[in-house]
Parts: structure tokens; C-alpha cells; sequence
């Protein structure tokens, strides 16, 4: 078989890179364990998988997940909202776009990261936190690519949906 053909066969790359980590795996299970890797600073990969039940249950790692989908979903749900009427009135009023895009694009830039200690001030260390700051950060990418995608329509197809009698 050539090369070619095995790389097209779709298990043979997944089996390669999941063989690849075992064997990496067992390697550095193997150096702890004649000594060249301290245990001290690495823990054994079997003593490791061995602590997934136990972390799952102790540290309700449903329940927190759970918690971080909701602060996700109701980030995404504001950033949709906000975002696209953003998007639209910068598309509607052009005076408006000509002054603020610049302004959205140098915040979509911003490392907002570094507004973390000042949400915590603001909002004090709850989930409201983390959803105002995903909603910081996915704001003005969403309002950019709104116009984007509202300029970017053909002239032709705003003429179409006026014969129609539909609103701009």
C-alpha cells in the first residue's frame, strides 16, 4: 500500500495521531516510573485517569458545566441582539458608520481580557461577570461583520426585495 492510499483511508490518520498519544503516554508513564521524570512534579497519566470519577463527582463538574453553557448561551443571546441592531443602524445611517467603524474595529482589536478586574468592580465576582465579558469581546466582531455582510448585498437584490414592497 502507498502512502497515498493510507493517508486517503479516513481511519488510518486518526488511528495514527490516537496511536501516536498512547505511545506517548506509556513513554512518559515509563520515565516516571525508573525515576528520569520526578513524580513529584509530574503525576503518573495512570493515577490520573484513575482521578477522573472521582473528581467528576466530588467537584460536580455537571453542575458547573452546566452553569458555564447557561453564561455562554445568555453571552451569545446579548451579542446576537445587540450586535446585529448595532450592525444595522451603522448600515442605516451612514454618517453614523463614517464616524464610529473605525472605533468598533479598534475594539474588536483590544485585548478586553484586561477588563476582567475592572467587571469585577463593576459586577462583583458572579456569572454576570463572565457573561458581560463574553459579551465584550463577541460585541463589535458581530456588529463589523453585520455590515459586513449588509454591505456587501448586491444592489440588485435591494431593488428585487423593493418590487416586492419590502422594507429596506
Amino acid at each position: 500500500m502507498s502512502a497515498a492510499s493510507l493517508a486517503s483511508n479516513r481511519y488510518v490518520p486518526p488511528a495514527l495521531g490516537l496511536g501516536s498519544f498512547v505511545v506517548v503516554i506509556a513513554l512518559v508513564e515509563l520515565l516516571i516510573r525508573v525515576g528520569l521524570i520526578n513524580r513529584f512534579i509530574v503525576p503518573l497519566p495512570s493515577e490520573i485517569v484513575a482521578a477522573f470519577p472521582r473528581v467528576i463527582v466530588e467537584e460536580d463538574v455537571l453542575q458547573r458545566f452546566l452553569l458555564t453553557a447557561g453564561e455562554a448561551f445568555s453571552a451569545s443571546i446579548l451579542v446576537t441582539v445587540f450586535g446585529v441592531a448595532g450592525g444595522v443602524l451603522l448600515y442605516r445611517y451612514h454618517l453614523l458608520r463614517l464616524a464610529t467603524e473605525t472605533w468598533v474595529a479598534a475594539v474588536a482589536a483590544a485585548p478586553l481580557v484586561l477588563m476582567y478586574p475592572l467587571y469585577l468592580v463593576i459586577f462583583g465576582r458572579s456569572a454576570l461577570t463572565i457573561v458581560m465579558m463574553g459579551f465584550s469581546a463577541g460585541l463589535a466582531p458581530i456588529i463589523l461583520k453585520t455590515l459586513e455582510g449588509l454591505m456587501g448585498t448586491r444592489r440588485v437584490l435591494i431593488n428585487v426585495g423593493r418590487s416586492f414592497n419590502l422594507t429596506s
